[in-house]
Order: structure tokens, then C-alpha cells, then sequence
């Protein structure tokens, strides 16, 4: 339901990212739950996947905040 809600104000390939995070984060949720660890490759695969989505969303952030800051105010021309 937060999914949901949230997706109103995500683009497309932020949700499909966000989507995609529910398998990896399976893994983790099993080992505070149940106590099964992740194998070494599993936990290694599973921080790549995190940390490069973590590095597009701030780079997309970024961009949208300089493309945001370059686009003249239409506001003040009245």
C-alpha cells in the first residue's frame, strides 16, 4: 500500500528500481527472522545491487535539482 502511495510521485524507472530492491532485501529479512545467513557472494551481490541504485538516486537528484535551478522562474514575468 506504501508502494502504492508512493508511486504517484516516483518516475517510472525509480519505481521498477524501488521494485526490484523487495527480492535482494529477501535475504535479510530471512536472516533477522528466521537466523539463516546469506552466503559471502549473496551479501557482496546484494550491496553492488543497493549501493548503485543509492548512487543513481542521489545522481538523479542532483541533476534534477541543477535542471530545477537553471530553468528561468515564469513566475516573475508578470
Amino acid at each position: 500500500m506504501l508502494y502504492a502511495i508512493a508511486a504517484k510521485d516516483c518516475s517510472p524507472l525509480a519505481c521498477s528500481l524501488i521494485g526490484m530492491l523487495e527480492p535482494l532485501l529477501n535475504p535479510v529479512w530471512v536472516f533477522l527472522f528466521d537466523g539463516e545467513r546469506p552466503g559471502f557472494f549473496a551479501f557482496i551481490g546484494g550491496v553492488i545491487v543497493i549501493a548503485a541504485v543509492t548512487v543513481w538516486c542521489i545522481a538523479e537528484n542532483k541533476s534534477q535539482q541543477a535542471e530545477s535551478a537553471a530553468a528561468p522562474d515564469e513566475t516573475r514575468h508578470g
